[in-house]
């Protein structure tokens, strides 16, 4: 089995420096003719990140944007969060998608916290960045039987 998750962190330049950033997560739960396979899953990414951090994630829904076309619907979605971040005038906006998880590891709970995101994560890129992509891969190999967690990046 292969559990996948993309995570997009945009920089945004503000002047206001209140929230420094925010968390926004693409779902078609609730949305009308989604496939069911859908439903749970925004609730899914909620538990997951309890599990992971020990509270609840401040998060701003963007619900899922249905299309026939292959990948449109999600690219509208990444849009209207981007738009709704630029809204709140964040300084840096991360956008996960429903099935998106944390490693079960110490620099996961880097995403845990505000302050953390802040002096761990964001300070280690260079102060130009506009989009950073950070995404990671959990494998099963059929002939080893075991999960092998692997970072791409």
């Amino acid at each position: 089995s292969i559990i996948c998750y993309v995570t997009l962190i945009a920089m945004h330049l503000s002047q206001q420096k209140q929230p420094y950033d925010g968390i926004f997560v693409i779902s078609l739960q609730g949305t009308p003719n989604a496939d069911p396979h859908n439903e749970g899953r925004l609730d899914d990414f909620k538990k997951a990140w309890r599990k992971s951090c020990g509270s609840d994630p401040e998060i701003n829904v963007c619900p899922g944007v249905m299309d026939d076309r292959r990948g449109y619907g999600l690219t509208r979605s990444w849009l209207n969060c981007l738009q709704m971040a630029r809204n709140m005038n964040l300084e840096v906006t991360m956008i996960f998608e429903d099935d998106a998880r944390l490693f079960d590891n110490v620099s996961s709970l880097n995403f845990c916290d505000a302050e953390k995101r802040k002096g761990k994560v964001f300070s280690d890129l260079p102060e130009d960045t506009f989009i950073a992509f950070l995404g990671g891969h959990t494998w099963t190999y059929a002939d080893q039987g075991v999960q092998k967690k692997e970072r791409f990046g």
